[in-house]
């Protein structure tokens, strides 16, 4: 597990090629407005997260306790604003994405992680701060 999330880190820090735009827009400024295509990652709790947005669908392919994980949902964007199918997802508990915001930067995203229990489904268990990975 250490390997995987070393590995990861790796990842975040060699995110940092940039995908084509146009010369005045920078890939944080189209995920400003659409974040079609970009990739996002994370780690939290030893848990780590892959975000993807493609074809107006959302996946978040995951590793937890040496195991690796998919969900896929639709998704819409206002914005700053992404609102998330919900879609539950199993790390050491049930949990689920209902929205997240996108940082002013672009470079950043903030999502908070709910309990998905009908007993605590308002309850915020964790917020994951993904980073936008440029390739």
């Amino acid at each position: 597990m250490k390997t995987k999330i070393l590995s990861l880190m790796l990842t975040i820090a060699s995110c940092v090629c940039f995908f084509s735009c146009s010369e005045d827009e920078t890939p944080m400024d189209k995920v400003l407005t659409n974040v079609e295509g970009s990739k996002w990652i994370t780690v939290s709790n030893s848990v780590s997260y892959e975000l993807y947005f493609k074809n107006g669908y959302y996946t978040l392919d995951y590793i937890s306790d040496h195991e690796s994980y998919s969900i896929m949902g639709t998704y819409t964007q206002d914005n700053l604003k992404i609102s998330f199918q919900r879609k539950p997802f199993i790390t050491y508990t049930i949990l689920a994405f209902r929205d997240g915001e996108i940082s002013q930067s672009g470079t950043s995203m903030q999502v908070p992680v709910y309990y998905d229990h009908s007993y605590a489904e308002t309850d915020i268990a964790e917020t994951l701060r993904f980073t936008l990975c440029l390739e």
